[in-house]
């Protein structure tokens, strides 16, 4: 009965857009119609993963299935195999308000227009206006009751308005149209503002609509990689006509909706040194919202093509050419940017190449795809080496962009790798240990410090130095010669105290460390300031300072330096060269002594030799463990998880240490219970950046 109302049109349903419907309530036994926003339904067409078919689903209002819990009649009619499919009310792919049915008013009765407004995160709404004029009539809307303005009302009068369904009563008497054009305005920007926060949250889960795997440049691989996945092509003629294929896919990774007809859209095709016009079929997508603008497009990976959106696309060699610029030289994105910009004026394109944003984004996305191999490998050591050292540079995401399953650096997943045997050292791994290391190393700064006259700089004004503004500028210039007194004092006695410790800290470091060290650190340190010599001292010291540094020295002397040393140790001239490249304060320092004495001294062999023996003592005593079995190949999913889009997830992964002190130790009062449970605690970590701040950065890990 209800089918045969729909025929002979004693009731409506109408298609907001393919996967999008709103029927009319109507009972087939008494023929009764709802009136205004209580009279519709709406229905949406959704992917059933069970199943692999769509289907459409009424929403909760729906008189029927408050009543019976059941499929109500529109769902069936719709679901029908031999249901219509008439043309969409819309002719946009995504609306955002769409009026549907429209009374126009006579002279006894006003106009009713009954509006579909769509949602990002709940089921579209029904707003409806009765009245003659924009700004003389009432507005209602299904699910905010009771009031005459919300985002949904907004919507549906941008829309009318538009349209030239709401027109303005200029009448006199009315307020001016200015004054509502202005109001209108403002609706619309609170609008936007909304839409957009909603919008760049969305932005975090989406990804390409390529999806197979690409291999990397051939630059980039090693030799003992498999060719599992070949290199792309280069892009050449492309047809007119991008075919859709059976793989369609949308950024979701969600397939089409196979029952509704392909559309035909244009696209754009950005290459090394043209863009191209093309166009492409797609379908709408089985899962993503009707408002979002998603549509299942071709990979199209076989042409050299990476499909970003269904209408941006980049050639696969103009995204390695990036990649290469990138790892040679300082490239930033709009460097890149602005340089294919002009190379297309060059080529005479008048398509213009795509923006920064839109280009960084298309690179990232390739990026998740780009197949690499998961196994640490060193072509000295083979694969997992047993001495790494890990460094990098703290960054990651602002708060608006982070979604709920990024994770900091500190995290232990469930499926991180545990080390029983893993030991704290009992000593530093730095060359110089102890007091007398630090106390070295502020002497050496204090010596870099020093002006002409031999005295340092002047330390900056303290609290206790600072009085009550002057009256004068008499009061003014004596509390600025008291001020400068008092910190040349402060400067000459702190001189003082540091010339006179000078001494001691080279005997204790003749008789505690090595005596050639203590020569050197006399020569360049404890000596006076002389002008003629301090260009030269400039190099010395800055070899101290780096042997006397807190970081490790198997960062300042790897093993892969040795070679070097022995070549120095033997008095060969290539080996400063061979330090330059290795270990450079060191080769400048033989550089300097082979070019100006014709040979090396004696000290700086002995002080080469000794801290190539620390180098190898403290890389002897570091813990070692089994490596991990390698993964088949990292998932994509881990993506979002640990902030990485690199394809390196065990790197990446932090492992546990139970049996190390202090490791699973949690500040209470800085992590919340939330990431308690969630396995996170680290005071350092979250002190310096905060739970809402940073999430990753860049790590950088190179066999010594």
């Amino acid at each position: 009965m209800y089918r045969a109302a729909l025929r002979d049109s004693e009731t409506f349903v109408y298609y907001i857009d393919p996967r999008t419907a709103v029927a009319q309530i109507y009972d087939p036994i008494t023929h009764d119609k709802g009136l205004g926003v209580d009279a519709w339904v709406v229905l949406q067409s959704v992917f059933s993963v069970n199943t692999g078919r769509t289907s459409f689903t009424c929403c909760k209002w729906c008189p029927d299935k408050a009543r019976y819990n059941e499929a109500c009649l529109h769902e069936l009619a719709l679901n029908a195999n031999d249901s219509p499919t008439p043309d969409p009310v819309s002719q946009y792919d995504n609306p955002s308000a769409v009026a549907f049915r429209w009374t126009p008013p006579s002279d006894d009765a006003a106009g009713l227009i009954i509006f579909c407004v769509m949602s990002s995160r709940a089921d579209p709404s029904i707003v409806a206006f009765n009245g003659f004029y924009a700004n003389a009539g009432v507005w209602s809307c299904k699910k905010c009751r009771g009031v005459s303005s919300c985002l949904h009302i907004d919507a549906a009068f941008k829309i009318g308005y538009h349209e030239e369904l709401l027109p303005l009563d200029d009448s006199p008497g009315m307020e001016d149209n200015e004054r509502n054009k202005l109001k209108l305005e403002q609706h619309l920007a609170a609008l936007r503002a909304q839409t957009n926060r909603n919008s760049l949250r969305d932005l975090n889960l989406e990804r390409s609509v390529s999806f197979k795997p690409i291999g990397s440049p051939r630059w980039c691989r090693l030799d003992s990689d498999p060719i599992s996945t070949p290199s792309v092509v280069r892009p050449r003629r492309l047809p007119k006509i991008l075919q859709l294929g059976l793989d369609a896919r949308c950024r979701c990774g969600a397939p089409p909706l196979h029952s509704f007809k392909a559309t035909l859209v244009p696209c754009t095709v950005y290459q090394s040194h043209r863009a191209t016009q093309r166009r492409v079929w797609v379908k709408p997508c089985s899962r993503c919202p009707v408002e979002r603008n998603m549509f299942a497009g071709p990979d199209l990976r076989h042409l050299g093509i990476f499909n970003l959106n269904n209408s941006r696309m980049f050639a696969h060699d103009l995204l390695n050419e990036y990649t290469t610029a990138m790892s040679a030289m300082e490239a930033p994105f709009h460097a890149f940017v602005e340089v294919v910009k002009k190379r297309y004026i060059d080529a005479g394109c008048r398509t213009r190449f795509a923006g920064e944003d839109s280009f960084r984004t298309a690179w990232f996305s390739r990026s998740r795809l780009l197949h690499s191999f998961d196994s640490m490998h060193c072509e000295t050591c083979g694969e997992n080496p047993e001495c790494i050292i890990f460094d990098g540079q703290s960054g990651g995401f602002d708060a608006d962009l982070k979604t709920s399953l990024l994770r900091p650096p500190t995290t232990v997943l469930p499926d991180s790798s545990t080390r029983m045997a893993a030991t704290r050292h009992a000593r530093d791994t730095a060359a110089v240990q102890g007091a007398v290391g630090k106390r070295a190393r502020l002497a050496i700064r204090w010596r870099q410090s020093l002006a002409a006259n031999g005295q340092s700089r002047l330390q900056g004004i303290t609290v206790a130095d600072v009085i009550d503004d002057p009256a004068d500028a008499d009061q003014e210039a004596e509390r600025s010669a008291r001020q400068q007194k008092t910190r040349v004092s402060k400067r000459d006695a702190s001189d003082a105290a540091m010339r006179a410790s000078l001494d001691g800290i080279a005997r204790e470091l003749e008789t505690t460390v090595c005596s050639e060290l203590s020569a050197m650190f006399r020569t360049f340190v404890v000596a006076s300031y002389d002008n003629a010599k301090e260009e030269v001292r400039q190099l010395y010291l800055n070899l101290l300072a780096q042997i006397f540094a807190y970081e490790s020295i198997l960062q300042f002397m790897p093993e892969h330096s040795f070679n070097a040393v022995h070549w120095l140790l033997a008095d060969d001239e290539d080996a400063a060269a061979a330090l330059l490249g290795t270990v450079p304060a060191l080769g400048v320092i033989a550089r300097l002594e082979i070019q100006t004495l014709g040979r090396y001294t004696r000290e700086t062999k002995r002080i080469a030799a000794w801290l190539m023996e620390r180098s190898a003592t403290v890389r002897a005593k570091l813990p070692t463990h089994e490596p991990d079995p390698p993964r088949a190949r990292f998932v994509v999913a881990d993506i979002p998880k640990t902030g990485s889009c690199w394809g390196r997830p065990r790197i990446r992964s932090r492992p546990s240490y139970p049996n190390l002190q202090g490791d699973s130790k949690t500040d209470r009062a800085v992590v919340t219970e939330e990431l308690k449970a969630a396995g996170i605690g680290c005071s350092k970590y979250y002190e310096t950046y905060g739970i809402h701040g940073q999430t990753g950065g860049i790590l950088a890990a190179w066999c010594p």
